[in-house]
C-alpha cells in the first residue's frame, strides 16, 4: 500500500483530524505553501498571493479548481471565525499533519513534502524546470533544480504512472538536466524518498 493511501486512510479514520484531508490534497495539487492558504485571495480560477504575503516576496498566481476554492474559503473562514492568526493556523494544521504521518510510521515527513511532490510531478509532466520554478514562486531556478535530479528507480516506485510515461517517451534524465544518481536533500535522502507519492 503506498504512503498516500495509508496517510489518507489515517486522516479519514481518525476523529482527531476532523475532515481535514482536503487540506493536504489541495497543497499537493497546487504546490501552495501552507501559510499561503491563509493569506491569499481567490480571484476566479486563480489564487493570488501578494508579494508582502509570499515567503519569497514574489507575486504569485496559482491556478485552482472548484474543489480547491471550497477548501480555501473554508480554511480562511475558520481562521477569521476563530480570531486566530495565520501563524496559529499553520502551526495547528502542521501539527495535525505530523500526527497523521507519525501514525503511519513516516514521522520524518513534513507538510512541505506535499509541495515537493507537486514539484516533481509538475517537472515530470512539463519537463520544464523554469515553468516549475515559476509555479512554485522560487526566486531563482537554482532553488528548483533539486527536483530535476532524482533516482529513476525511486521514481518508478513512487510515481509509477509518470515513470511509465517517462520511459515510453524514450526520454533519459541527463537530456533533461537531471542525474540518474539522484539529487540529495539536507538529510542525505533522495527527494523522492521524502515526497508523498
Amino acid at each position: 500500500m503506498d504512503i498516500l493511501v495509508k496517510f489518507y486512510c489515517e486522516m479519514q479514520d481518525s476523529n482527531q483530524f476532523n475532515g481535514m484531508l482536503r487540506i493536504p490534497l489541495a497543497s499537493r495539487e497546487t504546490g501552495m505553501r501552507l501559510r499561503e492558504v491563509f493569506v491569499g485571495k481567490i480571484e476566479g480560477n486563480w489564487f493570488i498571493v501578494k508579494p508582502e504575503d509570499s515567503k519569497t516576496g514574489l507575486y504569485r498566481e496559482i491556478p485552482i479548481q472548484e474543489h480547491h476554492k471550497t477548501v480555501l474559503m473554508e480554511l480562511q473562514r475558520r481562521v477569521i471565525d476563530s480570531n486566530a492568526t495565520f501563524r496559529t493556523a499553520t502551526g495547528h494544521y502542521s501539527k495535525v499533519f505530523k500526527k497523521a504521518v507519525k501514525a503511519i510510521g513516516r514521522g520524518e515527513l513534513h507538510f512541505h513534502n506535499l509541495r515537493d511532490t507537486f514539484a516533481i510531478m509538475r517537472y515530470l509532466e512539463t519537463r520544464d524546470i523554469y515553468q516549475v520554478s515559476k509555479e512554485l514562486g522560487h526566486t531563482t531556478v537554482k532553488v528548483t533544480e533539486k527536483y530535476a535530479r532524482f533516482n529513476i528507480r525511486r521514481l518508478a516506485q513512487d510515481f509509477p504512472t509518470l515513470a511509465k510515461d517517462y520511459h515510453e517517451n524514450g526520454r533519459i534524465l541527463y537530456e533533461m538536466g537531471g542525474s540518474q544518481m539522484g539529487g540529495r536533500m539536507k538529510n542525505d535522502k533522495h527527494i523522492t524518498e521524502r515526497v508523498m507519492a
